[in-house]
């Protein structure tokens, strides 16, 4: 994205924090695919999750054939949360390894199967600790305005987190997004809010490939928020169906790298903060 985006994540949480009292916690969950060597043998998949529980590392099945998914719990600090995915990821891989299994990160692997991503669920708190989202008197309001300035600039911000390939997995009906939408608990559109009690009430980002770097998505979602807050006349209608559906007429993401970059460069204002946020001291 820039040339230290680590000097961008914080520069934006300093701001959310100044002018917002806010800062943000981060969870991740991690999707991919194990496939078998030629010399893998009966009980490799279960192996392999019994190691990596071993390891600290709860493993679930997931829609996909030999599809699997890791969450790693929200997390105050991006640094921590930045070690400890790639912790989690050399730790598959090398316990994939012990049982003869490729583990496979890319979105989409196999054209007729589930694509895999990296969700990333968002919460804001504030000085107390308390989840503004759920406990505060506006927390629907920071929580709709949140929503929708990562939805305003997503259009612009997809080029920042997917490579070509990875737009293979925007599919309808494979449980993916396919166009710029939200929802309560429904896993068709961009932006999910995930059944919870008001201490944990989140966002959940559902539109970065398994292959992303993480630092990217984040910048780009607080960026997003960040957004959303200093443009409270924002609003996108909630989407209670499934999202493809052709009645709800929402704007497609972008079908390709090359239309993704020109929407970054032609609409600008993602552009604009990304220099503002990387030339803060």
């Amino acid at each position: 994205m820039v040339a230290s985006i680590s000097s961008l994540l914080q520069n934006v949480q300093l701001h959310l924090k100044s002018r917002f009292n806010v800062a943000p916690l981060i969870g991740l969950e991690l999707e991919f695919y194990l496939k078998p060597q030629k010399d893998s043998f009966d009980g490799a998949y279960t192996n392999f999750q019994s190691r990596a529980a071993a390891n600290g590392l709860h493993v679930v099945k997931e829609k996909g054939q030999n599809q699997y998914e890791i969450d790693i719990l929200q997390n105050g600090s991006i640094l921590d949360l930045l070690n400890q995915l790639k912790s989690a990821k050399d730790i598959l891989v090398n316990v994939a390894a012990m049982e003869k299994l490729d583990i496979i990160f890319d979105a989409k692997p196999f054209c007729d199967d589930y694509g895999s991503a990296l969700h990333v669920h968002v919460s804001l708190h504030d000085d107390n600790g308390q989840n503004v989202y759920g406990t505060h008197a506006m927390g629907k309001e920071y929580l709709h305005s949140s929503i929708f300035g990562v939805l305003e600039l997503l259009d612009q911000g997809i080029a920042l987190f997917c490579h070509d390939r990875d737009f293979a997995r925007f599919v309808p009906g494979m449980m993916c997004p396919t166009n710029i939408s939200w929802g309560g608990n429904n896993r068709t559109t961009a932006i999910r809010i995930p059944i919870s009690d008001d201490t944990r009430r989140r966002f959940e980002f559902r539109v970065a490939p398994s292959s992303a770097d993480v630092k990217d998505v984040v910048a780009f979602l607080l960026i997003g928020i960040y957004h959303g807050f200093t443009n409270p006349h924002l609003s996108f209608p909630k989407i209670y169906g499934n999202a493809f559906d052709e009645q709800y007429a929402l704007q497609i993401l972008p079908k390709d790298l090359k239309m993704a970059s020109k929407l970054f460069n032609t609409k600008q204002t993602l552009k604009k903060y990304i220099d503002f946020f990387a030339n803060q001291y």
